[in-house]
């Protein structure tokens, strides 16, 4: 056998055998991994809210702020358990920053934002105790469930 044939052979059989090693090395790599679903509902302890019959009240502010205490974006609301004996409904607002101690955006109390304002207002003559749930998407992989406990009096 001539030496460039040799040479031929041994180059093919490199070739396939490189083949084969990618081909073993490729059936090892972990499939792609696919997006991951927004976070689950972080469900609250239901917040405490009283109103006087025929009066709408602001139950809760929900916004989203970068580290310059900007809102860029007003997060989306879902009533995913409406008030059995009034209405809910929601609204774009501007609203002061009012974030507890001990919160990372607390230096940023009392800057106005855009934010989302969740009302509440029962129905005609009601007295007595309703309840209601949200959803608040803040539009960064993450969706908290907020409950109120309502007494209307």
């Amino acid at each position: 056998m001539s030496h460039r044939r040799k040479s031929i052979i041994a180059a093919a059989a490199a070739g396939a055998l490189l083949i084969a090693v990618s081909a073993d090395v490729r059936s090892q790599e972990k499939p792609p991994v696919e997006a991951k679903p927004k976070a689950a509902a972080d469900t609250h302890a239901p917040f405490r809210r009283i109103v006087f019959t025929g009066n709408e009240m602001l139950m809760g502010v929900f916004n989203t702020l970068a580290s310059d205490c900007t809102a860029s974006v007003r997060p989306d609301v879902r009533v995913v358990t409406p008030a059995a004996n009034g209405v809910v409904r929601f609204d774009g607002i501007i609203a002061a920053v009012e974030r507890p101690p001990g919160d990372i955006r607390a230096v940023c109390n009392g800057k106005r934002v855009i934010s989302v304002g969740i009302f509440y207002k029962p129905n005609k003559g009601f007295v007595g105790a309703d309840a209601a749930a949200v959803e608040i998407d803040f539009r960064q992989g993450f969706v908290g469930r907020f409950s109120y406990d309502i007494e209307v009096r």
